[in-house]
């Protein structure tokens, strides 16, 4: 079942799911939340890319025609045992031709952590990605019994769990 806008800050209030910082009213839609750019951009080999900054603060990068990415998002999401969540792009952005995960869109009960996005620009021509920019957005669904092993346990063998920023692989 997937949650609705009422369920959704029920779950908030409850500590079953958390997103800091708390969305604003008007990033919680229908039956998900808007979330938002960070400003941490890296390759693939997790070097840092450069960007358009104001002060030491990055504002904007510039996404090329056919070039790959990973970026986060700026909310750290944390899930309970009985809630798993899906990241969508959004269609505002999908209809210029920008990607906004390519492969990693599903998010374990148990996850912490910033959602690292993996960004393609399949358009012809330059995108700007914007710093707090609502990017993409994250459906939430109950499961049928509460889970026995949450992402991070050790015995699933977790990568990512309590990232902060954007993270390329790991071994």
């Amino acid at each position: 079942m997937i949650l609705s806008d009422r369920d959704i800050l029920s779950y908030l209030s409850l500590g079953k799911i958390s997103i800091d910082p708390h969305p604003l009213y008007n990033d919680i839609q229908p039956a998900s939340v808007d979330l938002h750019l960070s400003n941490d951009f890296k390759d693939v080999n997790g070097n840092q890319l450069f960007t358009i900054s104001l002060g030491n603060k990055c504002v904007k990068y510039v996404l090329f025609p056919k070039e790959f990415i990973l970026a986060s998002t700026e909310e750290f999401v944390s899930l309970n045992s009985e809630v798993v969540a899906k990241l969508d792009g959004k269609s505002s952005i999908g209809r210029k031709g920008i990607l906004v995960h390519c492969t990693s869109g599903y998010v374990d009960p148990g996850w912490g952590g910033r959602l690292t996005l993996e960004i393609y620009n399949c358009s012809n021509y330059p995108f700007d990605l914007i710093y707090n920019m609502k990017i993409c957005q994250i459906r939430f669904e109950l499961l049928s019994s509460p889970s026995n092993r949450l992402y991070g346990d050790i015995s699933l063998g977790s990568h990512y769990q309590s990232a902060t920023t954007t993270e390329a692989s790991k071994s």
